[in-house]
């Protein structure tokens, strides 16, 4: 007769078989195999369905097969989640900004990051951006010329300052 596991061993093999289903929907997604990495992710949800990690990959997942309103729902769930965690949070600013065209909530979300990190490089490009996109060139300059203080070979940040030159 078989022995019953410990509780703590099937909590172990429960966060082992998350973290498989996880890692193995990630490697889908690198490879471009999207509907088998959405399927991988569903599964993770279904065994832990508050981790913003498998929200933020089916979030990802989803857009790629181009379900923008599952992708929306799934983003500001891991950033709710992870309220703390820069990366959820910039990922439901760039995608609501990018794909949503919610520039005035995405600037929000990039807002309240630099709030907690002033340096932060993709928050400070993303405001820029926006800044851009709203004819705000004197703001988006300042955001762009802070960004090469803080990384002097910052390519996507000169190549902005090289088209605002263009504009003048």
């Amino acid at each position: 007769m078989e022995k019953k596991k410990p509780v703590s061993d099937a909590t172990s093999d429960s966060q082992e078989s998350l973290e498989y289903l996880i890692n193995k929907g990630e490697h889908f997604c690198q490879q471009g195999m999207f509907e088998d990495a959405r399927e991988l992710f569903q599964q993770a949800l279904e065994s832990n369905p508050q981790n913003a990690r498998v929200h933020n990959n089916l979030a990802i997942t989803l857009q790629n097969l181009g379900m923008t309103e599952e992708s929306l729902g799934h983003h500001r769930k891991a950033a709710e989640l992870m309220p703390a965690d820069s990366l959820y949070q910039k990922n439901l600013a760039d995608f609501l900004f990018a794909v949503k065209g919610q520039l005035h909530e995405a600037m929000e979300i990039y807002n309240q990051i630099l709030t907690i990190d002033p340096d932060d490089i993709d928050a400070l490009m993303g405001v820029g951006v926006i800044c851009r996109a709203t004819k705000k060139d004197e703001d988006a300059r300042y955001f762009f010329e802070k960004i090469l203080s803080l990384e002097p070979a910052n390519r996507m940040a000169r190549e902005q300052l090289d088209l605002l030159s263009q504009i003048e």
